[in-house]
C-alpha cells in the first residue's frame, strides 16, 4: 500500500510541475476500488466489476449483425480473463464473413450460451511476482493458439495464480501446419504476448504437451540446438 502511495504522490507531483491540471471528481483511489469497468484490489486482484459481467449476460440472443458485432464487442472486452476466446466465439464470428447469410441456429445458441456459463465463473488475475515460479501453458489447434501465465504459490504448489491469459485467431496457411509446427507456432505466440512479465522474469517454465517437441528444446541449451529447429521457427 506505501508503495502506491509513493507512485501516486510522484504522479501528482509530476502533474503539478508540469502544470497538468487533473479533475478532482474523476480521481479515486484506494484498496478496491471500480474503475473502467474493471475492480481493482483486494484479494481477487483485478476483475471484471459485477454491473459489467451482468450486463452481458443479460444480453438477449443477437437477431442481426449490428447486435451481433455488439455481443462480440463487450465479449472481447474480457479476452484476458479468458484463455480459449477464440474456440468461443468460432460459431458466431462465421456470420461476419462477407456473403454469408444470417442464420441463428442451435449451434450459435450453444455457443452464446456458453459465454454466459463463463462469465458465471470466477475471472480474475493476480499481480505479477517475479520471486515466484512463473509457468506458461499454451495449446494450439486448428481453431486458433490458446495460452495461460500463471505462478505458483511459495508455500503451497498446489495454488496456481492467474497472471494474464488470451488466445490468437489463425491464418488459413498456419491452421494447416503439422503438430509439431503448430505448437511451436503457439509457444512463439505465448511468448510474445506474455513478453511484459517474461522480460523481467529471472526464469520460467513453459508447458506443451507435444513430446517431440519437449525433447527437442529439452536436449540441450538453446543456442546450441539452433540448428536442429531453425526450419521449425523459420516455417511458423
Amino acid at each position: 500500500m506505501q508503495e502506491a502511495l509513493d507512485t501516486l504522490r510522484k504522479v501528482l507531483t509530476r502533474c503539478r510541475e508540469k502544470n497538468i491540471k487533473l479533475a478532482r471528481h474523476k480521481l479515486e483511489f484506494g484498496k478496491e476500488i471500480n474503475f473502467a469497468g474493471t475492480h481493482l484490489g483486494g484479494p481477487d486482484g483485478y476483475r471484471p466489476t459485477t454491473a459489467k459481467i451482468e450486463g452481458i449476460i443479460n444480453m438477449p440472443a443477437p437477431t442481426n449483425l449490428t447486435e451481433l458485432r455488439s455481443f462480440l464487442g463487450c465479449w472481447n472486452q474480457l479476452r484476458h480473463y479468458i484463455p480459449d476466446y477464440t474456440h468461443s466465439v468460432s460459431q458466431m464470428q462465421s456470420l461476419l464473413k462477407k456473403d454469408t447469410p444470417y442464420i441463428w441456429d442451435k449451434n450459435m445458441q450453444a455457443e452464446f450460451e456458453g459465454i454466459k456459463q463463463l462469465l458465471r465463473s470466477p475471472m480474475g488475475l493476480q499481480p505479477f511476482n517475479k520471486e515466484w515460479q512463473t509457468i506458461l501453458f499454451m495449446d494450439y489447434s486448428a481453431k486458433g493458439v490458446g495460452f495461460a501465465l500463471t505462478q505458483e504459490h511459495p508455500e503451497d504448489n498446489k495454488k496456481k495464480q492467474l497472471i494474464f491469459c488470451g488466445s490468437s485467431s489463425l491464418s488459413e496457411k498456419q491452421k494447416r501446419l503439422p503438430a509439431i509446427y503448430g505448437e511451436n507456432l503457439g509457444i512463439v505466440v505465448a511468448l510474445e504476448k506474455c513478453r511484459f512479465w517474461l522480460r523481467g522474469c529471472p526464469h520460467f517454465w513453459i508447458y506443451t504437451d507435444h513430446r517431440s517437441l519437449e525433447s527437442i528444446y529439452n536436449s540441450k541449451p538453446i543456442d546450441e540446438i539452433s540448428d536442429e529447429i531453425s526450419d521449425i521457427i523459420v516455417s511458423t
